[in-house]
């Protein structure tokens, strides 16, 4: 006697509601997670953005003193450049100057 060969489709189990549920919160959970790290990042991108530029205007006030309309870079030394936080409040950072006859150098102290 012969043996019959089964169906391809009898013979295959497929996935249950709960697995395809699953893997649906799974899936889910990616893409969420997936969606705040760039949300987080843009913002932290822009906060560094406008850090900078508070810094760089900060020492371009240093950089360029008064001296009646022309504008002369700043005398070698030790100077405090204050950035202006978002509430209102200021952060001071001491910065050496030095300065040669066509160079100027800044370094932040740690």
């Amino acid at each position: 006697m012969k043996k019959k060969k089964p169906s391809p489709l009898r013979g295959r189990r497929g996935e249950t509601m709960v697995e395809v549920l699953v893997a649906m919160l799974v899936v889910a959970l990616a893409v969420m997670l997936l969606v705040s790290m760039v949300t987080t990042s843009g913002h932290v991108n822009i906060a560094a953005r406008n850090k900078d530029a508070q810094f760089y205007d900060a020492l371009s006030k240093v950089e360029k003193q008064d001296s009646g309309a022309q504008k002369t870079p700043a005398a070698a030394g030790e100077y405090k450049v204050e950035i202006e936080e978002d509430g209102g409040a200021t952060t001071e950072i001491p910065v050496d100057v030095y300065s040669s006859d066509h160079l100027t150098l800044y370094r932040a102290k740690p």
